[in-house]
């Protein structure tokens, strides 16, 4: 009851709509209601496009100051947020891949400078170890991009790496796509072709 997590997206209204899932769950999902009725939000708890508050347990010691969920586009603010938990969604995006590909690269240098103050907004314990996770989720798009930043400065970051159309691991065997439910290989073969 007392997580936080702080969500991001390299567009402010992509974040919100991804906290618009989080209201369904807790609006009209009647088995998470009926399992977690202790949490579900009243006229007490904030629950706005950047911030969602849902019933604390006061009996544990936790930050009151930060919501359970909270989100904001790259390069918004990210004073006074304290979260035991960061997913990073898609940050390295259009305008990222523009500056890369075709300009000064200043864009990339603002994302990863961005990227780096959102470490600092974890908890840390007494002895200095980091409380908290970062769940960074991205397409790869070049050798200068987030995601190899990161592989090359920040060791302690453990990369998974998955192909749609299969063959990338033990539990995706080739020719079988990973998410067929939505991305069929008929519909992957055409991607490929539109690109």
């Amino acid at each position: 009851p007392n997580t936080r997590t702080l969500i991001t997206h390299e567009i402010e209204q992509r974040a919100i709509d991804m906290g618009k899932e989080v209201n369904h769950a807790y609006e009209d999902n009647d088995l998470f209601r009926a399992i977690f009725p202790e949490i579900l939000p009243d006229a007490s708890c904030p629950w706005n496009d950047h911030a969602k508050m849902h019933k604390r347990d006061k009996s544990r010691s936790a930050d009151a100051t930060t919501s359970t969920y909270t989100y904001r586009g790259v390069g918004q603010a990210l004073q006074g947020i304290h979260p035991d938990s960061i997913i990073q969604d898609d940050n390295f995006g259009k305008a990222a891949q523009d500056s890369m590909l075709r300009g000064d690269g200043r864009v990339v240098e603002d994302l990863i400078r961005w990227h780096r103050q959102l470490s600092t907004r974890l908890d840390n314990t007494r002895d200095g170890r980091v409380l908290g996770r970062q769940l960074v989720i991205g397409n790869r798009w070049g050798h200068e991009d987030l995601n190899s930043w990161i592989r090359e400065n920040q060791p302690h970051f453990k990369f998974e790496t998955h192909d749609a159309e299969g063959g990338c691991c033990q539990l995706h065997p080739a020719g079988t796509p990973i998410f067929p439910e939505e991305w069929p290989m008929p519909a992957l073969m055409q991607k490929r072709s539109d690109l």
